[in-house]
């Protein structure tokens, strides 16, 4: 995910904030970076031109992807492709992880306090994109060009929580271009049996027992009489291609004869992964 205007300008103030010594600020960071940024770093105001891709009837109504591009001036921007953000932040009811798609949000010159009055929207649980003054697309991709010499060029964008130099940027989702290992739906197991307790003997070192005839003897009717305990088998390779556990790409699973069995791990293409490449031409995180 990431963000601009009053997201950057506040992203830029937390990581100057991370090496204070100040009490909670490892838990509130953020929060009270937002309210330096309203007191003393206010407007936060950003232009830029922004591009989108959007699906839109063509004649005989099947849908048709079009580009289209409009000069935004707003107090905050956010693209994400999760639908919560954080500890709790709700973004956009319309995306998922997988879906293939990410919400961008625009806030547009609303003033302080209708920026404040939107973050309390959010906190309190509602999707930011359900505000009435937030404006919000859901395409797989989108360009950003912030515009030279206006006031908010310079403050940062938020990249996944990392102040980066605002610079042209496009922005695409990879659609399930990352593998995820998970516990398969059906390895649910029964707990393992309780394993016999060792019996442990102690003896004074200043005894010797070694070649003692009656101890030797003891010794190895003890070891007859008493249960051994079964080793675990080893999970290898070979023996996990056996197992009927499946998934989108492979799957892991203890084979049958295993004393205790254990979850298997299924190896699953589930997300999407957005991208974004910069002026340089460099593939980032985003």
């Amino acid at each position: 995910w990431g963000g601009w205007a009053f997201a950057g300008e506040v992203t830029s103030q937390a990581d100057r904030l991370r090496s204070l010594p100040l009490p909670g600020q490892k838990n509130a960071r953020y929060e009270i970076a937002g309210i330096v940024t309203l007191a003393a770093h206010w407007p936060v105001t950003t232009e830029a031109r922004l591009g989108y891709v959007i699906n839109e009837p063509g004649p005989d109504g099947t849908p048709v992807e079009i580009w289209k591009e409009e000069h935004i001036s707003c107090v905050n921007l956010i693209a994400s492709n999760l639908p919560v953000l954080g500890n709790g932040n709700p973004i956009c009811r319309d995306i998922a992880l997988d879906d293939g798609k990410l919400a961008v949000c625009v806030i547009d010159n609303i003033g302080r306090a209708g920026t404040v009055r939107t973050a309390m929207f959010m906190k309190r649980g509602h999707y930011l994109a359900d505000h009435p003054l937030v404006r919000t697309v859901t395409t797989r991709e989108f360009t950003l060009l912030p515009l030279e010499g206006t006031p908010g060029c310079t403050i940062p964008y938020n990249v996944d929580g990392d102040p980066v130099p605002a610079q042209a940027i496009r922005v695409r989702v990879l659609h399930r271009r990352l593998r995820l290992f998970s516990l398969a739906p059906d390895a649910v197991t029964t707990p393992a049996p309780p394993l016999a307790k060792a019996r442990v003997t102690h003896s004074s070192p200043a005894i010797s027992t070694a070649h003692s005839p009656t101890n030797s003897t003891t010794a190895a009717t003890r070891a007859q009489s008493e249960p051994t305990v079964p080793s675990q088998p080893l999970l290898t390779p070979s023996t996990a291609a056996s197992s009927s556990h499946t998934a989108s790409a492979a799957s892991l699973s203890v084979p049958s004869q295993a004393t205790t069995p254990t979850p298997a791990l299924v190896f699953a293409q589930a997300a999407s992964l957005p991208v974004g490449v910069g002026a340089t031409g460099s593939i980032s995180e985003a």
